[in-house]
């Protein structure tokens, strides 16, 4: 089971509903997921340093009131190098800041290119059930959803759980999730879990990244096109 959340609320939930911009922190975690064995020897060492590491990793959610920005805070608790870091990503379906912007989300990967963003609706396929437990002092209702993934030969569903609190106005929730009625605390996404640690009342004047304007944008399949051509040499 993931470990209890200590929620640090600097703020009363009076000052959250007056003011539309907050940051809140995340830990993440990783739980060991026999489906995703593998005999590859480097693919192996990385999910192990995941299953081991990401639980020293943050990120922070920046909301302006319908907007977010999601992104890894640049420092770790291990003074982990860069590639390590970076290795972890993957396991966390983390590829990038990602940004919440007019119901899309947007991501920006490397892969892509620069000033070059995925785009994808947002997935609002959520099923909210009676199910609660409290997070600190936070009632908290469970959602659930499904990831399905398509290797190109097989398709797979997992698992997604959201938990929010309806009492946090905020449709918003770690790596591009949301469109709940209220800020998603802890998230389970297959075997990767992120949990909030803190809620900070925050000005943010935008969370559009500079040049936004003039970015080239694809969707999410012309992006998994592009990717499996380039494999493919062609």
């Amino acid at each position: 089971m993931f470990k209890a959340i200590i929620l640090s609320i600097f703020f009363s939930f009076a000052v959250f509903s007056q003011s539309g911009n907050v940051s809140v922190i995340y830990s993440a975690n990783i739980f060991s997921d026999k489906t995703m064995s593998t005999s590859h020897t480097e693919l192996a060492r990385m999910y192990d340093n995941a299953l081991e590491n990401a639980k020293f990793l943050t990120f922070t959610l920046e909301i302006v009131n319908n907007e977010s920005y999601f992104y890894i805070n640049p420092t770790d608790q291990k003074g982990m190098a860069d590639s390590e870091r970076q290795s972890i990503y993957p396991f966390l379906r983390y590829s990038g800041p990602v940004y919440c912007i007019n119901e899309k989300v947007y991501r920006s990967s490397p892969l892509a290119g620069n000033n070059v963003y995925v785009s994808k609706v947002m997935d609002t396929n959520w099923t909210v059930t009676t199910e609660t437990k409290k997070i600190e002092n936070y009632l908290c209702y469970k959602a659930t959803s499904t990831l399905s993934l398509d290797n190109g030969s097989q398709k797979y569903d997992f698992p997604i759980i959201a938990w929010f609190c309806p009492d946090l106005p905020f449709q918003h929730g770690p790596n591009g999730y949301g469109k709940l009625p209220g800020l998603i605390l802890e998230l389970h996404v297959r075997n990767a879990v992120f949990g909030a640690t803190s809620i900070i009342a925050k000005e943010h004047k935008s969370v559009k990244p500079k040049n936004f304007d003039k970015a080239t944008f694809m969707t999410y399949e012309e992006f998994i096109k592009s990717i499996r051509e380039e494999m493919e040499g062609k």
